[in-house]
């Protein structure tokens, strides 16, 4: 009886891994990867992973929107040093990241994520390039340039008080903090852009 028993059960077994062996193989999640990657200022291995999904993307032809792991980096370590505290929240660390983002695609900024970032106090620190920004950062971060939007685009200003064309958003955070979010003095410039000044 235990010669059939264990008979069945290795029969079991080689059936069970040949089944196994047919499932297709999961595609490993390149996004969350550099995300990861990102947290911890990884750069290697974020630049690994970039490479091979722009590599899936270019042997697919998937129109999955291309992300470049140095802006996720860098727009992660941005909101780290603007919103990175615990009390901060996910709202308010998108909005953060918009306004960079705002600023990259208007014309009265510069037009890279670098140079915009350059402009930023924060930005001098000398541990800036290095600064490991955490995963809520560099969820946002990588939200952010998958499209995710709250803002209008002429949304080019955050500052602890109102300021520019007027006030778009408010934050207040758990320590009673106000952020402003607040418009371009120059709307004309976006011609574009439909939606009425709050």
């Amino acid at each position: 009886m235990k010669k059939l028993l264990l008979a069945l059960l290795v029969l079991f077994l080689q059936v069970f891994l040949s089944g196994c062996a047919m499932l297709p193989k999961q595609e490993p999640d390149y996004l969350a990867q550099m995300a990861e990657a990102a947290a911890r200022a990884d750069t290697e291995r974020g630049h690994a992973a970039q490479l091979a999904r722009d590599a899936r993307l270019d042997k697919t032809g998937a129109p999955e929107a291309r992300v470049d792991f140095d802006e996720l980096l860098l727009l992660a370590q941005a909101l780290y040093c603007q919103a990175g505290d615990a009390w901060c929240t996910g709202q308010l660390r998108l909005c953060a990241g918009e306004v960079l983002l705002n600023r990259v695609a208007s014309p009265e900024f510069p037009d890279t994520l670098a140079e915009v970032v350059a402009e930023e106090p924060w930005a001098q620190r000398e541990d800036f390039a290095a600064l490991p920004p955490g995963k809520d950062c560099a969820d946002a971060a990588l939200a952010l340039l998958l499209g995710e939007r709250m803002l209008d685009e002429r949304v080019v200003y955050r500052s602890a008080q109102p300021l520019g064309g007027g006030v778009y958003a408010t934050f207040c955070d758990r320590r009673y903090r106000y952020t402003y979010f607040c418009l371009t003095e120059n709307p004309e410039l976006y011609p574009d852009t439909n939606t009425p000044t709050a």
